[in-house]
């Protein structure tokens, strides 16, 4: 889609090959997250490795929490020294920042232009748990002027157990706002792949992360509470319409990648 003036838009297709006259084409949907499949499409694709979770709506919002987060190397270090150290965090974050060709915005309509922006300043988490360069930029900041996850622990003396512990904090909290845990949501879609087919590995999702939990908690000696497993939905009484089923379905499928998602996050450090 290409952005023209007076809020018109066109749409370039072009060919990665030559093509013989007569022969099939295909379009690509191209790298999109699930919320673009979900709204624009109408469906939730398996296991998209373009997927992702906003972990702050913009730096701003990352930098706050860091300070609710992080302690300075010393309990009597000046407002004007540690207004300095947050400073440079926000110049380290905006340094790698993405952003939109102000030449597209330029061309969009204002409040298309407004949400482009929005996008693009969101830090997120994609599949994998590859974390946005800006939070990354942030935690190093403050790694490398001494500043460390409160409580403070021998533990996370290094950059590397920093940014783990820094991220697994933040899966943790966004998981928790969910009104279902992640393997309740599974149990459920594996059930109901098992009765009506489909295409998604729910079932094999469900033993790999059932599996990551309790390494987790043989770990660090209990059972980590990313799960709530208590589904606030399930007290509301059943509509069995089929077009509601089906919108449910997808809110469930969306709602289990983003999960997915942050709990790779929470536990990227627990390896096999």
């Amino acid at each position: 889609m290409v952005p023209q003036l007076g809020g018109r838009w066109t749409v370039a297709v072009s060919a990665t090959q030559d093509i013989a006259a007569g022969s099939e084409l295909l379009l690509s949907y191209g790298e999109r997250n699930n919320d673009d499949f979900l709204l624009h499409y109408g469906f939730v694709p398996p296991m998209n490795p373009h997927d992702d979770v906003v972990l702050f709506e913009d730096v701003t919002e990352a930098l706050q929490w860091c300070a609710a987060e992080f302690q300075a190397p010393d309990a009597s270090l000046d407002e004007a020294t540690a207004v300095l150290v947050w400073e440079e965090a926000a110049a380290a974050a905006t340094e790698v920042a993405g952003s939109v060709d102000p030449g597209i915005l330029l061309r969009m309509p204002a409040v298309e232009a407004g949400a482009a922006a929005r996008e693009a300043g969101r830090l997120r988490l994609q599949a994998q748990a590859s974390v946005d360069a800006r939070f990354l930029a942030v935690v190093e900041t403050l790694h490398a002027r001494g500043w460390r996850p409160c409580p403070p622990d021998q533990g996370v003396a290094s950059l590397e157990a920093a940014l783990q512990v820094a991220l697994a904090r933040r899966c943790r909290e966004l998981a928790g706002a969910f009104d279902s845990g992640l393997c309740q949501d599974l149990e459920r879609l594996a059930a109901m792949q098992a009765a009506e087919g489909g295409e998604h590995p729910w079932a094999a999702a469900l033993r790999h992360y059932r599996a990551l939990e309790a390494r987790a908690g043989a770990r660090w000696g209990g059972k980590p509470t990313a799960d709530p497993g208590v589904g606030a939905r399930d007290t509301q009484p059943e509509d069995t319409s089929w077009s509601t089923k089906r919108t449910g379905l997808l809110v469930l499928q969306y709602q289990a990648y983003k999960k997915m998602i942050l709990w790779d996050g929470l536990y990227c450090d627990v390896t096999a």
